[in-house]
């Protein structure tokens, strides 16, 4: 199963396409039920109107089945293809503090009064964001 080399490679790719693109943000998650990773495109009418994203998310989308096939992810814009549920992963371009309350070398959980965040990779990926 090629699970965990496709949890990096879209990390990987959410960092450069939000280094790229400032207003894009991803959420994500692995369906136990379709044994693929889900991924949505947010907010959709940015998507819509930005076609070099368009161009640069169907080749990342054709190199992934190319090489993964049926264990290829499922992508669309924010949940028009499918429903995440409330255990996805928000990924959105880090925001800068300078602050000492955030750490973005190594992953941690840092409790908020909404709820609790965790950071992967140097701070770029959201989980479980409690409303």
């Amino acid at each position: 199963m090629n699970k965990t080399k496709i949890h990096s490679q879209l990390l990987s790719w959410f960092n450069e396409m939000t280094s790229k693109y400032e207003w894009l943000s991803f959420r994500y998650e692995y369906s136990t039920i379709l044994g693929v990773y889900l991924v949505g495109y947010y907010p959709s009418f940015k998507v819509d109107e930005c076609d070099e994203f368009c161009i640069d998310a169907m080749r990342f989308e054709d190199s992934m089945n190319a090489e993964y096939g049926d264990e290829a992810p499922l992508f669309g814009n924010e949940e028009e293809c499918f429903r995440f549920s409330n255990k996805a992963c928000t990924y959105i371009k880090p925001i800068r503090n300078t602050t000492s309350q955030f750490d973005y070398n190594y992953s941690t959980r840092i409790e908020l009064q909404f709820g609790y965040t965790e950071y992967e990779y140097e701070g770029y990926a959201i989980e479980n964001i409690a409303a």
